[in-house]
């Protein structure tokens, strides 16, 4: 697993060129209000996801390509941002938080540990985007973008034919990637 460092509002990991920024914090309006409060034209919402114990909300920013995560359980609040261009990533999430009167604190132990695991995650499918690349013509972060762009389509918007609008939006041909 990769190392992280924790400044005063988020914890960040680095691994060969990905970045994962997450900030934990407070909100006090429901997820369903942060699309019309955070206008940035290149970020794509999903509907608002309702699971046990939480809300979820999954945006793609598009150029350059990562993906923000908000979750909002009772009573902590997180963002995560997650793609290889983390000064731009971190920027996004300070506008974001910024926009929604997102109250940003220091990481604890026990948000840090959770994080992990799913940044431990985007770690293994980075380093596949790099095999896959390569064969394709892509280079790495254009590979990792176009997977996660497909996948937030898919499985967090419904939409039927992902792989075929992802590789359109990313100028690919159809089939670079597995249908979704």
């Amino acid at each position: 697993m990769a190392d992280y460092t924790v400044d005063k509002t988020c914890v960040t990991w680095h691994l060969d060129g990905l970045v994962a920024i997450a900030s934990q914090g407070r909100m006090s309006l429901p997820l369903s209000r942060v699309r019309r409060l955070y206008r940035n034209k290149d970020v794509e919402f999903s509907p608002v996801r309702e699971e046990e114990g939480r809300d979820m909300l999954f945006m793609f920013h598009n150029p350059p390509c990562f993906d923000l995560i908000m979750a909002k359980p009772l009573y902590e609040s997180s963002i995560m941002a997650v793609g290889c261009y983390g000064q731009k990533m971190r920027q996004v999430v300070d506008d974001l938080s910024a926009a929604i009167h997102f109250v940003p604190q220091r990481p604890d132990d026990g948000f840090i540990t959770s994080i992990s695991q799913a940044v431990a995650m985007e770690f293994e499918t980075y380093k596949g985007a790099k095999l896959v690349a390569h064969k394709v013509g892509l280079c790495q972060e254009e590979m990792f973008g176009l997977m996660h762009y497909a996948y937030f389509l898919k499985t967090y918007n419904n939409v039927r034919n992902a792989s075929e609008v992802a590789t359109k939006r990313f100028g690919v041909p159809a089939g670079t990637i597995p249908k979704i």
